[in-house]
């Protein structure tokens, strides 16, 4: 069940957030304000809605994939375009791993926020 109204965590108790589960969700203004942690940002991704579809992800997805692209391709002074950006959360894991050895990392997207 969907409810209009989502709870944030950080204005409740903890016991109460344990009993209310899935309805408290992590501060969204993360969003806006920026994090250094993947995790906090894919928690405060789950308060997004575009259309009917509720956004869901999690930190290092595609570690395999990323892993592969580092050790083929050289990333040094480079632009790279991130087509299909969706939330941007694997663009955050992508950017995190390659340290800024790279000169620009734009990302595109319908529904970018």
């Amino acid at each position: 069940m969907l409810l209009p109204i989502k709870l944030i965590n950080k204005f409740w108790p903890r016991w109460f957030m344990k009993l209310s589960g899935s309805y408290c969700k992590q501060d969204p203004s993360i969003l806006f304000y920026g994090t250094d942690s993947p995790d906090l940002f894919s928690k405060a991704i789950t308060n997004l809605r575009f259309g009917t579809t509720n956004k869901t992800t999690k930190p290092g997805r595609h570690q395999l994939c990323n892993k592969l692209m580092l050790s083929n391709i050289d990333f040094t002074n480079k632009t790279i375009l991130d087509v299909g950006a969706s939330d941007g959360s694997t663009s955050f894991d992508l950017i995190n791993l390659l340290s800024n050895k790279f000169n620009n990392y734009f990302v595109t997207d319908y529904n970018l926020f």
